[in-house]
């Protein structure tokens, strides 16, 4: 046998391979699987087809169908999705159009399960998909990728202080990021507190890297000259809200 064809899926929001992504063949190309026509090897974000030599099976196939199925419940959550018709799941194809077919892109139209006349349908299954077996024959084998982005959201980062003696308007605050690509303006100053909010709708991300940094100092015509920093962490898609119509996601900061 010999290998026909990879998928991986990546994620922003894993910045690499999506682990919460399993890609599973349909049943029909099981039945090929137990005469030793195709083989899978199969793992978190990635799939691996192998065929027999002669690829016989792609004359008998229009289309080679996988569900792409999530193990976490929470995907659905941090990553930005199209909205399609109730009755129909998510469904990608090869792109023509871009990497040499290489590229997976939603198809508007979704995958019909009736139509289809799919019934095992995977209860966690995100959508399909599907390669058509014109796009496989008479090529070597080829690495199909799908990206998925993450959902975005307003930043904001609430700025308390366990220490009443502080009055934060009578410090300077800062919120900047290192990469110098994200802007954060402060938007609301209290005697107890400061929030700052991202200038625009940022991803979520599943690791934090160290590239914002809140400083802090007395302001000028004072004594006190020191500077103060903090490292912020990155916001968790669990604490997302919608304010004012926006997505916005909250992180409170003792400092």
């Amino acid at each position: 046998m010999k290998v026909l064809f990879n998928i991986q899926v990546s994620h922003e929001y894993n910045q690499g391979i999506c682990q919460q992504i399993q890609l599973l063949p349909f049943s029909q190309l099981w039945e090929f699987e137990k005469n030793n026509r195709f083989r899978f090897r199969i793992n978190n974000g990635y799939i691996q087809v192998f065929i027999e030599e002669d690829e016989s099976p792609l004359q008998e196939l229009e289309n080679l169908c996988f569900w792409l199925t999530y193990t976490n419940e929470n995907f659905i959550y941090y990553t930005e999705l199209p909205i399609t018709d109730s009755k129909k799941l998510l469904k990608w194809n090869p792109n023509k159009s871009k990497s040499g077919n290489k590229l997976l892109s939603i198809n508007a139209d979704g995958f019909d399960t009736v139509k289809e006349k799919q019934t095992s349908i995977p209860s966690n299954a995100l959508g399909v998909i599907q390669i058509p077996t014109d796009t496989l024959k008479a090529q070597d084998s080829i690495n199909f990728q799908l990206n998925f982005k993450s959902k975005k959201t307003y930043w904001e980062y609430h700025i308390y202080s366990p220490s009443a003696s502080i009055n934060f308007k009578e410090w300077e605050w800062n919120l900047k990021d290192f990469q110098k690509k994200w802007e954060f303006q402060l938007v609301e100053q209290e005697n107890d507190k400061s929030v700052f909010r991202s200038s625009n709708a940022l991803p979520f991300y599943s690791k934090a890297e160290k590239r914002i940094s809140l400083t802090w100092h007395k302001k000028q015509n004072t004594f006190e000259q020191k500077e103060f920093s903090k490292t912020m962490p990155f916001p968790n898609y669990q604490h997302q809200r919608v304010k004012n119509k926006e997505y916005t996601t909250i992180t409170y900061i003792n400092i």
